[in-house]
């Protein structure tokens, strides 16, 4: 019976895969798998694995291939026989119309683990945006700009790249939600990214945030918010100091 017993804990632990190492699941990395994953955002792309103590000694090396048809599988020059748990492969995977990538993982030169594809357009988690605000009169007038990619390179131009059909059509589209106060709340979409929005009340702070995303990948999930928070200024009487007020008020009741 304990050998049966014995023979079954083989089994299982070594059932699901025929080499018996972990299985691989959704592409979460559970503690001690290998499986490289990527982390990206505004398309810095870094590639990542676990590394527990029993593996003190590895030695890691990485290679990375496109889903382009007879591409060749590169070596990450920088990424050969390292001791580190991350590759930064930005140059390696840029956003190309319908171009996706593999990164595979090698320990003391014997493969690993491969990542599950990587589409940096898709995968990519966008950056809030940049805002520029003013109060005017009773006007807020908000302007909304991307922040830079790699290089320098503008994200709305990285995006523009990356689609697959040659249009004039806007890149991104932004959605801007005032939240405060409640009286005031609303929900704006525009191509521009510029607003103007009328301030109701004197002395009241009006709270919200602004998100883009791309308009040629539906269900894709929006950027980072960016929070704002302004003030619109009291009325012209308001911001006269009372203490002239009462001067003025018992100045007229003396004549």
């Amino acid at each position: 019976m304990r050998f049966l017993r014995s023979l079954l804990c083989v089994l299982w632990c070594y059932g699901s895969r025929g080499d018996g190492s972990p299985a691989v699941g959704d592409g979460s990395p559970a503690v001690g798998d290998k499986m490289p994953y990527f982390v990206s955002r505004n398309f810095y792309n870094v590639l990542h694995w676990n590394h527990t103590e029993e593996d003190e000694g590895l030695l890691y090396s990485v290679r990375t291939r496109s889903t382009v048809d007879g591409a060749p599988l590169l070596r990450k020059s920088g990424c050969q026989n390292i001791s580190a748990r991350s590759c930064d492969l930005t140059a390696d995977t840029p956003p190309l119309p319908g171009v996706e990538y593999h990164a595979l993982l090698y320990a003391n030169g014997r493969f690993l683990e491969k990542s599950v594809r990587f589409n940096p357009v898709a995968d990519t988690v966008l950056g809030p945006p940049l805002l520029s605000l003013r109060v005017s009169g009773s006007s807020l007038h908000l302007n909304v700009t991307l922040p830079p990619g790699p290089g320098g390179v503008a994200l709305q131009d990285l995006l523009k790249g990356s689609r697959t059909r040659s249009t004039t059509d806007p890149v991104v589209g932004y959605t801007l939600t005032v939240t405060h106060p409640d009286w005031a709340a609303l929900v704006n979409d525009s191509l521009t990214g510029r607003y103007v929005v009328q301030l109701k009340n004197n002395d009241t702070r009006y709270c919200g945030h602004v998100v883009y995303k791309p308009n040629f990948l539906f269900g894709r999930p929006p950027s980072d918010p960016k929070t704002f928070c302004v003030r619109m200024p009291r009325g012209r009487w308001a911001e006269v100091p009372w203490v002239l007020l009462a001067g003025g008020l018992v100045l007229v009741l003396g004549s």
